[in-house]
């Protein structure tokens, strides 16, 4: 019996991924107007091109990524990347400019577009295509305008890890040793 639970947890844990947590990114430490990059639980928001702010204050004064479209025209890119890939699971769209079109891009070629005057909400990705094992999100607006801005919170994300082989073998090992050390002594027979 205690072999076979053994193998059992040594299936278990050889398995491809065990789901370690969900994050919420909601720039809560983050100061006024503070420049990219900012990290935070082993996440990374980087400006790739354009201009670009961490935060701003709605009128509740929440924090927010504040994506500002740049004056001279140029593309405004923001990239979340994690240390481990990650699952990205929804996004917050606290506020958005008028007539201007962003577009979220993952690292499995994965895309959504947000028209311009789309709703403030959130977005679900768990029901879309290619959202899952990513190593980065970008999100992008071509030909950004001075106006153009996004305003986003509260980036949800879960990470997976596989677990190593040798801390596997380990744990399956020492079950199989407890396993054999509880059976009781050959006996011969009369």
């Amino acid at each position: 019996m205690i072999v076979r639970f053994a193998v059992f947890v040594l299936a278990l844990t050889m398995s491809n991924c065990v789901l370690l947590a969900d994050i919420v990114l909601d720039f809560g430490t983050v100061t006024f107007s503070q420049d990219l990059p900012y990290s935070a639980d082993g996440f990374t928001f980087a400006s790739q091109q354009g201009n670009s702010r961490v935060l701003g204050f709605s009128f509740n004064t929440d924090r927010y990524l504040n994506l500002v479209g740049d004056p001279s025209g140029s593309n405004v890119t923001v990239r979340l990347t994690g240390s481990t890939p990650f699952d990205f699971h929804s996004v917050d769209v606290e506020g958005f400019g008028p007539s201007r079109d962003w577009t979220f891009v993952a690292s499995s070629g994965s895309t959504l577009n947000l028209p311009g005057g789309s709703p403030a909400g959130t977005i679900d990705f768990t029901s879309l295509a290619g959202w899952t094992n990513l190593t980065f999100v970008d999100v992008i607006h071509d030909d950004a305008a001075a106006n153009a801005n996004l305003r986003l919170d509260n980036f949800n994300v879960s990470v997976s890890a596989v677990p190593e082989p040798s801390s596997a073998l380990l744990v399956g090992a020492s079950l199989l040793a407890a396993g054999y050390r509880r059976r009781p002594p050959y006996r011969k027979r009369a």
